[in-house]
């Protein structure tokens, strides 16, 4: 018998501990580091040739990214993407080199004005059948049309490219891969045009032309181009009132040069350059953000909600932000004044926790993290002063000033027990089965030894 009261005291003890921690709440989740993506080595990359149709006449076009976490070799650009060379020996025919990464390409046709007159899709008929390109050496002659039913029944024609040849198709030589740099370029207000001409101080018969593109979301003029040219000159491109910037000196990508109004003695503009881009304070706002407090690599992904124009550098999941001195908040200050939606992230390149879609106005705001919805994206609140933190609660504000979403601190607060109330109980009544098993053990041992 009192073998049997002692096991049954440990078993309660047990199984009452268990059952504390089989229902105790525990979030776990590991942090993948995010790979760095190169595209300047010669075997990281592999070579596309298109064959335009002969309606395309204009600039040929690639939009290219990696299916899933959508990264993007030419972030800078924006859509529609990065021109095609075309092939001087192979009439018809343009090609790029893009990253190994890159299995999603959308092939399209711009006018002279940069609007898209064509393009193909990025998806193919069937979504579960995707339209993934290999990163193999690859020709594609051309394109053909499909119908494409929506979910809805309606049907559509799209224009799909041919399927790839890894047979050379054209004839000659292949190019030859070079390394590129990234340039961005500010000229005066006058210039309706910014022209870049390149030269190789090693070579200095090696030149190279380019009118670079304007960013209406960067506001600069970019583009990229050989990275073996190190010295660089602007001009306006106008052949009847050429206006042209002393030449600059270059050494590392991306760069940035700024043409100023000024001349020099010779009637060429000045010209400055710097490796981090300039910020003109009326064009950002910075965003705060409170998260959870196991977070410790915080991302911020920020677009203009109307046409999906970015409004941080780079591509998903967007911009480190940088917890500030006080451990409360982590910090942005670079967002375009463009942007009215933001994401909060763990700053991965795939399947991190992160936040809804956040409406924003394009001034500073807080953003607090509250509960996981049913898609397992956490809700948030934006104020636009920044709220009072309770001592009892960091991780939950006080009363705002004006949240743009209903606050939660103002539900009528819960008369029951809190979490640490409810362990003590469960801790107490553990502690005291054991003792009773272990008292009725020791009575019935003294008993027995009487008799």
């Amino acid at each position: 018998m009192k073998k049997i009261l002692l096991l049954s005291a440990l078993l309660s003890t047990f199984a009452l501990g268990l059952s504390h921690i089989s229902h105790s709440e525990n979030y776990s989740y590991s942090l993948e580091e995010p790979k760095v993506l190169k595209a300047n080595e010669a075997n990281d990359v592999y070579l596309v040739y298109f064959k335009a149709p002969e309606t395309w006449t204009g600039e040929i076009n690639v939009w290219a990214w990696k299916d899933g976490p959508g990264t993007n070799p030419f972030p800078e650009l924006g859509w529609p993407g990065r021109a095609m060379n075309e092939d001087e020996n192979n009439d018809g025919w343009y090609y790029i080199y893009l990253p190994n990464f890159v299995d999603k390409i959308i092939f399209n046709l711009t006018d002279a004005e940069g609007n898209v007159v064509h393009q193909t899709d990025g998806d193919g008929i069937d979504p579960d059948n995707k339209l993934v390109f290999e990163a193999r050496n690859q020709w594609i002659d051309g394109i053909h049309e499909e119908t494409k039913t929506a979910e809805d029944g309606t049907t559509s024609t799209i224009y799909l490219p041919n399927v790839p040849s890894y047979t050379q198709l054209t004839t000659g030589e292949l190019p030859v891969y070079e390394e590129e740099a990234v340039i961005y370029a500010r000229v005066p207000n006058d210039w309706n045009k910014a022209v870049a001409t390149f030269k190789d101080s090693e070579n200095v018969e090696d030149t190279y032309t380019l009118e670079l593109s304007y960013n209406t979301t960067e506001k600069w003029y970019i583009d990229r181009a050989p990275a073996k040219y190190d010295t660089i000159s602007i001009n306006n491109g106008e052949v009847g009132g050429l206006k042209e910037s002393v030449e600059v000196t270059v050494t590392s990508s991306p760069y940035y040069i700024q043409v100023t109004d000024d001349t020099n003695t010779e009637g060429k503009y000045n010209a400055t350059v710097v490796y981090e881009k300039p910020v003109d304070a009326s064009e950002v706002f910075t965003v705060h953000a409170k998260v959870p407090s196991d977070w410790t690599d915080v991302g911020l992904w920020a677009w203009k909600y109307e046409g999906g124009a970015a409004a941080v550098a780079g591509s998903w999941p967007g911009v480190q932000m940088t917890l500030d001195e006080d451990g409360e908040w982590y910090t942005y200050d670079q967002v375009s004044t463009i942007g009215d939606r933001v994401i909060i992230n763990q700053n991965l390149f795939a399947d991190g926790l992160q936040t809804v879609d956040i409406a924003v106005e394009p001034r500073e705001c807080w953003i607090v993290l509250t509960e996981l919805d049913a898609d397992g994206k956490y809700e948030a609140e934006v104020y636009y002063e920044e709220p009072t933190l309770t001592p009892d609660n960091p991780d939950t504000p006080d009363t705002p000033d004006n949240p743009d979403v209903d606050n939660p601190s103002e539900e009528t607060p819960s008369n029951g027990l809190n979490g640490g109330q409810i362990a003590g109980i469960v801790i107490g009544v553990i502690a005291a089965i054991a003792l009773i098993g272990v008292i009725i053990y020791f009575v019935i041992k003294k008993q027995k030894s009487k008799k």
